[in-house]
């Protein structure tokens, strides 16, 4: 509120919760960070394309582990006052998967497989905000995760 030099009052008439508004915040990030780059030209296979996307978003979280532990948090705990704000995370974020993995317009198989991308890299996210994994684990449960549907459902030649 200090800083958007706002009432705490007008803060949460827009933000019922902490959780809200770092939900809100998350969605806002992941806006931001697909707008950035047009990931759809990013390398020339599906695989090459999420493995960049996840390399920059990886490099992204690591620079502010507190942030990125607290949205993480956030979303992991989100209950149904701000049920709308977790939807559309989710639907920036499996967004965001779907075209990258797409190269331009999703099919609704890309959909449906940015989808458990996005399951299978928030999974791990919050086991690495929690402590339970490290760094490294994570981003290679997440790269295997990538190769194994990619390579199932697009046919991509390399074997992860």
């Amino acid at each position: 509120a200090e800083r958007a030099d706002v009432a705490v009052g007008t803060l949460y008439r827009y933000f019922p919760s902490k959780i809200h508004l770092l939900v809100s915040a998350l969605t806002r990030e992941f806006q931001e960070f697909g707008n950035s780059r047009d990931w759809t030209v990013t390398a020339s296979t599906p695989r090459e394309r999420l493995r960049l996307l996840v390399d920059c978003l990886h490099t992204d979280g690591n620079q502010d582990p507190r942030l990125t532990e607290a949205v993480t948090r956030a979303f992991v705990l989100a209950d149904h006052t701000a049920a709308a704000a977790t939807d559309e995370a989710i639907d920036v974020i499996e967004g965001l998967l779907a075209r990258t993995l797409s190269g331009g317009e999703p099919t609704v198989r890309d959909q449906r497989l940015a989808g458990l991308i996005a399951d299978v890299w928030l999974a791990n996210l919050a086991a690495f905000s929690s402590g339970r994994i490290s760094g490294e684990v994570a981003r290679d449960r997440i790269d295997r995760a990538i190769d194994r549907f990619v390579d199932a459902t697009h046919g991509d030649p390399e074997v992860g």
